[in-house]
């Protein structure tokens, strides 16, 4: 793994005073009301848009951030994002006992996929493998396919399409826990259009740096970049 610059050296940044301003407006998918629901945490928002429908998943605890009991819910809008509906149950935990947390979307063969962890234990202390869900049209719900990767996988950022007809998906492999010196930057790739199989290639990373979470990655030709968030207070991208 490797640290350069993004941006071209003999490009000046603008200073603030110089940025323009956007007109944007605030829109709330679902609030935070704990004494309402009991959940104490929402976070790693995906997003889709599928059949003019747009959907919104999201992790849901109502104890601790990525403890066993997790979660995934998700809204829906008809209005390309303006109004949402209520929280939708999920019901992605394959089985009691083994959580579910923030996954990706895909659209493929017309099908509105939803890649996802699901694990044992505070972070997969016992388990962490990467499930696959396919949207059922039929009783307007998500359907657990199947484990899609048995390694320690999370998916961070949707699946991109390259030249030789594989996805490749960012993420991260997580070794252990969230401070492991570990874990490190990693790429889910399928086998062609069989979405259902995937192979995952560690990142490789010098003794200096430290990895974790939030990734995403951009594809041009037969090159790829993925973008790293650095885990050692740092505060750079790698």
């Amino acid at each position: 793994m490797s640290r350069y610059n993004i941006w071209k050296n003999e490009v000046n940044l603008p200073k603030v005073s110089e940025l323009k301003k956007v007109r944007a407006e605030r829109i709330t998918i679902k609030p935070f009301e704990p004494e309402k629901d009991g959940y104490v945490f929402l976070h790693g928002v995906a997003l889709a848009e599928f059949k003019g429908r747009m959907y919104c998943a999201w992790a849901h605890n109502k104890i601790q951030e990525n403890s066993d009991d997790e979660e995934v819910n998700y809204a829906v809008s008809d209005d390309n994002g303006k109004t949402w509906s209520k929280c939708i149950n999920g019901n992605m935990n394959p089985k009691d006992g083994v959580a579910v947390s923030h996954g990706v979307f895909l659209i493929h063969e017309e099908k509105l996929c939803f890649f996802a962890p699901q694990y044992k234990g505070q972070l997969g202390a016992e388990m962490m493998k990467m499930s696959v869900y396919v949207f059922d049209e039929a009783n307007d719900k998500f359907r657990y396919i199947n484990v899609a990767m048995n390694e320690r996988f999370w998916p961070m950022c949707e699946p991109v399409l390259m030249e030789n007809g594989n996805y490749i998906m960012p993420g991260i492999y997580v070794a252990s826990d969230y401070m492991s010196a570990d874990n490190t930057a990693a790429v889910a790739i399928s086998r062609g259009s069989d979405i259902l199989h995937w192979d995952m290639v560690k990142i490789e990373r010098s003794d200096d740096v430290r990895v974790w979470g939030e990734c995403t990655i951009t594809v041009s030709g037969k090159n790829c970049k993925m973008y790293c968030r650095e885990h050692s207070g740092k505060r750079i991208a790698l």
